[in-house]
């Protein structure tokens, strides 16, 4: 879905993050070259073993950490 995304809006992944609070978001994530943030509610309380590039507490913070950038 997220490469099909990618090739469908001519998107940058080196530019663009992958948000999730699961294992497979991230993986996901990562295999389309985006950069990652885990997001600590819901699934992601739970899953300690992930290596995201970034962690926020919650998808506000998730948003505001991302919009902070000037590309």
């Amino acid at each position: 879905m997220i490469l099909n995304a990618i090739a469908k809006h001519n998107i940058a992944p080196e530019l663009s993050y992958t948000v999730g609070d699961k294992e497979s978001d991230i993986i996901a994530g990562k295999s389309a070259g985006t950069q990652t943030i885990l997001v600590g509610t819901g699934y992601g309380s739970n899953t300690m073993n992930i290596t995201a590039d970034y962690f926020a507490t919650d998808l506000k913070h998730a948003v505001d950490f991302i919009i902070s950038f000037k590309y």
